[in-house]
Protein backbone atom coordinates (compact mmCIF):
# COMPACT_ATOMS: atom_id res chain seq x y z
CA UNK A 1 0.00 0.00 0.00
CA UNK A 2 3.11 2.10 0.65
CA UNK A 3 4.18 2.08 -2.44
CA UNK A 4 1.54 2.44 -4.11
CA UNK A 5 0.13 5.99 -2.25
CA UNK A 6 3.82 7.06 -2.66
CA UNK A 7 3.10 6.50 -6.76
CA UNK A 8 0.42 9.37 -6.01
CA UNK A 9 2.74 11.59 -3.45
CA UNK A 10 6.15 12.26 -1.79
CA UNK A 11 7.81 9.92 0.73
CA UNK A 12 7.05 13.07 3.17
CA UNK A 13 4.16 14.14 1.80
CA UNK A 14 2.38 10.37 2.82
CA UNK A 15 4.44 10.14 6.01
CA UNK A 16 2.73 13.31 7.29
CA UNK A 17 -0.58 12.07 5.66
CA UNK A 18 -3.80 10.95 8.12
CA UNK A 19 -3.51 7.76 6.75
CA UNK A 20 -0.31 6.96 7.63
CA UNK A 21 -0.63 8.26 11.17
CA UNK A 22 -3.70 5.79 11.15
CA UNK A 23 -1.87 2.71 9.97
CA UNK A 24 1.23 2.90 12.70
CA UNK A 25 -1.71 3.19 15.38
CA UNK A 26 -2.47 -0.18 14.64
CA UNK A 27 0.12 -3.01 14.80
CA UNK A 28 -1.73 -5.71 12.88
CA UNK A 29 -1.77 -3.60 9.92
CA UNK A 30 1.79 -1.64 9.99
CA UNK A 31 3.35 -3.63 7.54
CA UNK A 32 0.90 -1.56 4.82
CA UNK A 33 3.69 1.11 5.61
CA UNK A 34 6.51 -1.12 4.18
CA UNK A 35 7.99 -0.83 0.74
CA UNK A 36 8.30 -4.92 0.36
CA UNK A 37 7.52 -7.28 3.31
CA UNK A 38 11.66 -7.49 3.46
CA UNK A 39 11.92 -3.69 4.12
CA UNK A 40 11.79 -1.94 7.04
CA UNK A 41 8.41 0.39 7.97
CA UNK A 42 8.82 3.43 6.07
CA UNK A 43 10.61 5.89 7.96
CA UNK A 44 11.65 8.61 6.43
CA UNK A 45 15.35 7.24 5.27
CA UNK A 46 13.78 4.40 3.00
CA UNK A 47 14.80 6.34 -0.57
CA UNK A 48 18.16 7.62 0.67
CA UNK A 49 19.56 4.39 2.48
CA UNK A 50 18.51 2.26 -0.71
CA UNK A 51 20.67 4.48 -2.99
CA UNK A 52 23.52 4.01 -0.20
CA UNK A 53 23.38 0.54 -0.90
CA UNK A 54 23.45 0.97 -4.64
CA UNK A 55 26.10 3.01 -4.34
CA UNK A 56 28.23 1.28 -2.14
CA UNK A 57 27.58 -2.14 -2.57
CA UNK A 58 26.44 -2.64 -5.47
CA UNK A 59 23.11 -3.73 -5.52
CA UNK A 60 20.12 -3.63 -8.43
CA UNK A 61 16.82 -2.82 -8.51
CA UNK A 62 15.92 -6.32 -8.73
CA UNK A 63 17.97 -7.18 -5.72
CA UNK A 64 20.81 -8.77 -7.07
CA UNK A 65 23.87 -7.85 -8.73
CA UNK A 66 23.35 -7.78 -12.60
CA UNK A 67 19.61 -7.24 -11.96
CA UNK A 68 16.63 -9.48 -13.66
CA UNK A 69 17.51 -12.46 -15.51
CA UNK A 70 17.76 -11.65 -19.07
CA UNK A 71 14.74 -13.81 -20.83
CA UNK A 72 15.64 -16.30 -23.88
CA UNK A 73 14.19 -16.09 -27.22
CA UNK A 74 11.53 -18.41 -26.26
CA UNK A 75 10.09 -16.73 -22.86
CA UNK A 76 10.86 -13.68 -25.15
CA UNK A 77 8.29 -14.88 -28.02
CA UNK A 78 5.76 -15.88 -24.84
CA UNK A 79 5.15 -12.58 -23.83
CA UNK A 80 5.25 -11.28 -27.14
CA UNK A 81 2.25 -13.40 -27.97
CA UNK A 82 0.19 -12.44 -24.64
CA UNK A 83 0.70 -8.95 -25.25
CA UNK A 84 -0.62 -8.95 -29.43
CA UNK A 85 -3.74 -10.90 -27.41
CA UNK A 86 -6.08 -12.33 -30.14
CA UNK A 87 -5.40 -10.20 -32.79
CA UNK A 88 -4.98 -12.09 -35.93
CA UNK A 89 -6.22 -15.11 -34.53
CA UNK A 90 -8.85 -16.94 -36.46
CA UNK A 91 -11.35 -17.88 -33.83
CA UNK A 92 -11.01 -21.74 -33.60
CA UNK A 93 -7.29 -20.65 -31.97
CA UNK A 94 -8.65 -18.18 -30.06
CA UNK A 95 -8.48 -20.73 -26.95
CA UNK A 96 -4.81 -20.83 -26.89
CA UNK A 97 -4.43 -17.08 -25.24
CA UNK A 98 -8.18 -17.18 -24.01
CA UNK A 99 -8.39 -20.11 -21.97
CA UNK A 100 -4.22 -19.51 -20.32
CA UNK A 101 -2.49 -17.19 -18.93
CA UNK A 102 0.98 -16.27 -18.94
CA UNK A 103 2.05 -17.83 -15.80
CA UNK A 104 -0.08 -21.07 -17.06
CA UNK A 105 2.40 -21.30 -20.30
CA UNK A 106 5.42 -20.52 -18.12
CA UNK A 107 4.44 -23.43 -15.96
CA UNK A 108 4.74 -25.93 -19.45
CA UNK A 109 7.74 -27.81 -20.00
CA UNK A 110 9.87 -26.07 -22.20
CA UNK A 111 9.15 -28.73 -25.29
CA UNK A 112 5.29 -27.58 -24.23
CA UNK A 113 6.43 -23.86 -24.76
CA UNK A 114 7.62 -24.23 -27.45
CA UNK A 115 4.63 -26.41 -29.07
CA UNK A 116 2.02 -23.70 -27.65
CA UNK A 117 4.25 -21.06 -29.45
CA UNK A 118 4.54 -22.81 -32.90
CA UNK A 119 0.80 -23.34 -32.53
CA UNK A 120 -0.06 -19.50 -32.09
CA UNK A 121 2.24 -18.40 -34.34
CA UNK A 122 1.02 -20.98 -37.35
CA UNK A 123 -2.33 -20.13 -36.63
CA UNK A 124 -1.74 -15.99 -36.96
CA UNK A 125 0.50 -17.05 -40.07
CA UNK A 126 -2.27 -18.47 -41.82
CA UNK A 127 -5.23 -16.34 -40.60
CA UNK A 128 -3.35 -13.28 -42.13
CA UNK A 129 -2.56 -15.16 -45.30
CA UNK A 130 -5.96 -16.09 -45.78
CA UNK A 131 -6.97 -12.50 -45.07
CA UNK A 132 -4.52 -11.43 -47.57
CA UNK A 133 -5.64 -13.63 -50.00
CA UNK A 134 -9.37 -12.51 -49.45
CA UNK A 135 -8.74 -8.40 -49.84
CA UNK A 136 -6.76 -9.77 -53.25
CA UNK A 137 -9.90 -11.64 -54.12
CA UNK A 138 -12.06 -8.35 -53.44
CA UNK A 139 -10.16 -5.56 -55.59
CA UNK A 140 -9.83 -8.03 -58.03
CA UNK A 141 -13.39 -8.33 -58.40
CA UNK A 142 -13.33 -4.42 -58.01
Amino acid sequence: VALIVLMKFSRKEFMGSKLFQVIEEYPNVRPLNKPSLLDGALNGTYCSSYNNLVQTKGVYFWGTEGGRNIRSKLELSIKNEFNIGIENLPPQSQYLLLNSTYRDVWKLSKEDQEAWIEKVQSAREQFVSMEKRKRRRHNKND
